[in-house]
Formats: structure tokens, sequence, C-alpha cells
């Protein structure tokens, strides 16, 4: 574990370990259907319902896991000191915690700046917002352009495919009760931008409209929108557990084919610290500039709020 703080930087552990010590704010404390706990899932071999807890479980050399099948249990024990299940879940010992998928995630997500085009959607999610949404209980979507793709022109006829797979992947992995924010320009504004004449502006019912789309998103009163023409230039999506991501050219450059990135996407990682307070003082100034509407639910669409 020495060996990874170094590789993936004390400012990601030290926040969590201080908050996990003082109880304090950014620690989600994952709570299991039925009161069950990690050991009582691994006791039943119940590996479906522990996915649903936890990605990675770390035992020390001397550990036994209990319900674990014979064959993990050589690859983990005699073998490697690493064994993966094909629902995702991940067991390693201590010493082998860097053979894991999920801390390959973490470790890219710190070094890498560009996601390179052919990209799969699935795997775009899974590498880069994935194991951060999984540990946050509010997301805050910072983007002026975040809804351009609902202009129409004489020769586009808008497209909800961004909002969707963001609503989508978020609902599938953040905790329960999270909370999704937006903040974004309005139609008129982005509009009036574009350098097509023909360029026809959306409305707070077109987004209502695009969140229909939405195969997964059902989190009533748990979206909200802040509409806000002066939002600044900086673009960024903010997890609750202290980390952010400010992709360069907006998220609107994240266009897909046949489920690959088009072009390559550059993005800049955001820890702790001044950068990410930064973030959150523009999202408090546009919260008390813009125009706040609540998503009630997929008939009733966004409320405007007083």
């Amino acid at each position: 574990m020495e060996r990874l703080a170094d590789q993936l930087g004390y400012d990601f552990w030290r926040p969590l370990m201080r908050a996990i010590d003082s109880s304090g704010p950014g620690v989600f404390r994952a709570r299991p259907p039925h009161d069950m706990s990690v050991h009582d899932y691994a006791l039943a071999g119940d590996l479906e319902q522990l996915q649903a807890v936890v990605d990675l479980l770390v035992l020390g050399s001397s550990d036994r896991a209990p319900g674990v099948p014979p064959t993990v249990a050589r690859a983990l024990y005699d073998d490697h000191g690493y064994a993966s299940f094909t629902n995702g879940l991940e067991v390693a010992l201590s010493s082998a915690v860097d053979q894991s998928e999920t801390v390959h995630r973490l470790k890219a997500l710190h070094r890498e700046t560009i996601i390179p085009a052919g990209t799969l959607r699935t795997a775009v999610w899974d590498t880069y917002f994935r194991p951060l949404a999984r540990v946050s209980t509010e997301v805050n979507i910072f983007d002026r352009f975040l809804f351009s793709g609902l202009v129409k022109t004489s020769k586009f006829n808008g497209n909800a495919s961004l909002l969707t797979w963001l609503l989508d992947s978020l609902d599938r992995d953040l905790p329960r009760n999270a909370t999704v924010n937006l903040f974004a320009r309005s139609g008129n504004r982005v509009a009036d931008e574009n350098h097509d004449k023909t360029a026809q502006p959306y409305s707070v019912g077109d987004i209502s409209d695009a969140v229909k789309k939405s195969r997964r998103w059902r989190r009533n009163g748990r979206l909200h929108l802040y509409v806000d023409d002066a939002l600044d230039h900086d673009r960024h999506v903010r997890f609750s557990c202290g980390h952010a991501i400010m992709p360069q050219g907006g998220f609107d450059k994240l266009r897909f084919r046949e489920g690959a990135l088009l072009k390559p996407f550059s993005y800049a990682y955001v820890p702790p610290g001044d950068g990410l307070n930064r973030r959150a003082d523009e999202e408090a100034k546009a919260r008390s500039r813009g125009i706040h509407y609540v998503h009630r639910s997929k008939d009733e669409g966004f409320v405007r709020q007083a």
C-alpha cells in the first residue's frame, strides 16, 4: 500500500484516511441491503450481492475469505494473490492489490490526460468516471454548452445522446440518494453563439424531453438544473468524494459512433486542494445568479424554483 500511495499520490490517500478517521464529510459509507455486512455476504458465498457493496476486497496474507470457491482460493493464496469474478468483484491480497483493475483505473485517471479515439463508450465511463461516481453522494456537471446538442439547425435535428448517456451511467453507479446538479447556459445564449444562422434555441422543456429518453433515470427530485448565461469558461464534473475532471474542449466533444469515441478527448484531473475549491466556488456563484429548476419526474419535467 505504501508503494501505491507513492504512485497515486498522497493527495489521493491522505484526505480519505483523515475523513475516515474523523467520520467527516466526503466519505460515503455503503449500506448493503438487509443490513448485511461484507463478512456476511462472503460467508454466504453471495458474491453477486457483495459486488453491489464493493469493487475491490483487500485481504491480509493470513486472512481467509469465507465463501470463496476453491479455484479462486488457489489463485488468491497459492498463485497470484489476486482473483476476479465474472460479476466484476475483485479480491486481492495486500501484497498484490496493484494487480486489480480497480487500482489500474484509479492510476489511469491520475496519469493519463487524453482518452484515445476508438475507446469504447463503456470503457470511457468505467475507467474515468465510475470509480468516482461509486463513492459520491453529489455530482456537479458544469459546462456552458452542456446542452448544445439540443440546438436544431436546418441541417441538424438535435441529439440528446450525451445527456442520456451521462444520466444512465450516473443512475447505475451513484448511491441511492445521490444528487446530480447540471450547470449550463440558456438555449437563447447558446443558439446566438452558433455559427449557423438557422440555429434554434432549446428550452427547459426540451431538456425535460431529453431526460425522458434516459432509460434508467428515476431519481425524482434528485436532478437540479441551474441556467446561468454568465457561466465561466471552465468546464468540469466535480464529485463529492473530493475529485474533479476538467475536459479541455467541453463535454459535447464526447462523441461516439457505433459505441466508440470519435476523436481523442483531453482532460485534466483535479485533486483535493485549491483547484477543486475554485470549481466549487464557480458552482456557488452560478447557483446564486442562475435560474434554478428541479426535475420532479419524467411526467412533470423540470419545475422552476422560487
